[in-house]
C-alpha cells in the first residue's frame, strides 16, 4: 500500500518540475523586449532626430549628412535628421514614437513639455551674445522707446517667432499699452507680419514702417552699409534660448547614452555642433523656458 502511495506522489513532482521547465524555457521570449540591452548599447534600433534650421537658410543636405553621419557612429544605430512636423502635431508624434528627440524654439517646445510626452534634454548655450528681442527704426529717427510709437505704422518679423513677435509683445501687454480691451492696431495705426526677419527690416529702411521687431542675430547678421542705416533704440531679453527635447517614453538608460553622444560631440567635432546648432549644448538650468511660457499665457489676453 505505501508503494502504491507513493507513485501518485513521485508523478506529481516530476509533472510539476516539467511544468516549470517549459514555463522558463517560454519566458526569454515572451520578455524579450522588456530585458535592458547588455553593456552601453541602445536598446532602440533607430533614433529620429527633427530639427529646425538654425542658420534661418535652411540646413544643406552635407550638413544634415555629417550629423546622422557622427551621431550614428557614437550611438552605433541609424540616425535620422528630419524636419520636425507643424508644431500642432509635435505632441502627438512624440506620443506616438514617430520622432525621438526635437530641437525646437522655445515657443515650439513649451506646449509639449506642458502635456509631459516630452522633456528638456539639451539647450544651446547663448555664449557672450545671448538672444534678444529689439526694436529698430531708421538711423534718423529719434525713437528711445515704442511706446513712442502709437499711431505709427510697425513691423513684427514673424508671427511665429519669440523676439520678433511673442516677446515684444509680451512687452507692450506687460506696459499694459494693449491688453484684453486693446489690440496691436488700437496703439498702432498698422501692424504688418513679414515672412523673416529680413522682409521687415527693408520695410523699415524704405519706411513703410518706423519700427519693427526682431531678434538681435538679424541685426547682427546685416552688413555693414545696411547696419549704418538702422538703429536699435529698444532691447527685451535675454531670451530662453532653443531646446532639445526628448521623448518622454525613451528609458533612462538609452538617455544616459544619447546625452553622451551629444557631450562627445561639442567636444569631438564642435565646428559640426556651432553650424547645426548654432552653438554648443549643455544641461538646461531650472526655469529655462519660464519667461517664454509666461509670454505665451500673458498674450491669451490680449484682444486680437
Amino acid at each position: 500500500m505505501q508503494k502504491k502511495q507513493a507513485l501518485p506522489k513521485k508523478t506529481s513532482i516530476q509533472s510539476f518540475l516539467s511544468c516549470l521547465f517549459l514555463l522558463s524555457s517560454c519566458e526569454p521570449e515572451q520578455e524579450e523586449n522588456q530585458v535592458p540591452t547588455p553593456g552601453n548599447e541602445l536598446s532602440v534600433q533607430k533614433v529620429i532626430l527633427a530639427i529646425e534650421s538654425t542658420d534661418r537658410t535652411g540646413k544643406s543636405v552635407a550638413e544634415k549628412e555629417d550629423l546622422e553621419n557622427c551621431l550614428s557612429e557614437k550611438l552605433k544605430r541609424s540616425v535620422e535628421a528630419t524636419m520636425p512636423p507643424n508644431p500642432t502635431d509635435l505632441a502627438e508624434s512624440f506620443r506616438s514614437g514617430e520622432i525621438d528627440l526635437a530641437y525646437l524654439s522655445p515657443r515650439d517646445a513649451v506646449p509639449i513639455l506642458d502635456q509631459k510626452v516630452a522633456s528638456a534634454f539639451l539647450v544651446r548655450l547663448a555664449g557672450d551674445k545671448s538672444d534678444r528681442s529689439i526694436w529698430l527704426c531708421r538711423k534718423e529717427k529719434d525713437y528711445a522707446d515704442i511706446s513712442e510709437a502709437k499711431g505709427k505704422a510697425v513691423a513684427f518679423a514673424n508671427r511665429a517667432s519669440d523676439p520678433g513677435c511673442l516677446i515684444p509683445v509680451w512687452d507692450l501687454s506687460k506696459r499694459n499699452l494693449i491688453g484684453s480691451d486693446r489690440a496691436l492696431t488700437d496703439f498702432f495705426s498698422q501692424v504688418i507680419y513679414g515672412d523673416n526677419s529680413g522682409t521687415v527690416l527693408k520695410k523699415v529702411q524704405n519706411g513703410e514702417v518706423e519700427a519693427a521687431a526682431v531678434g538681435s542675430y538679424a541685426f547682427e547678421g546685416l552688413d555693414e552699409k545696411q547696419k549704418a542705416q538702422l538703429r536699435i533704440f529698444q532691447e527685451q531679453g535675454p531670451l530662453p534660448t532653443k531646446v532639445l527635447c526628448i521623448r518622454s517614453s525613451i528609458s533612462a538608460s538609452d538617455r544616459a547614452i544619447i546625452k553622451q553622444a551629444f557631450m562627445d560631440l561639442n567636444s569631438d567635432n564642435p565646428e559640426l555642433v556651432q553650424r547645426v546648432f548654432n552653438g554648443t549644448l549643455a544641461n538646461p538650468e531650472k526655469g529655462h523656458l519660464d519667461i517664454t511660457r509666461q509670454a505665451l499665457q500673458a498674450i491669451k489676453s490680449v484682444k486680437p
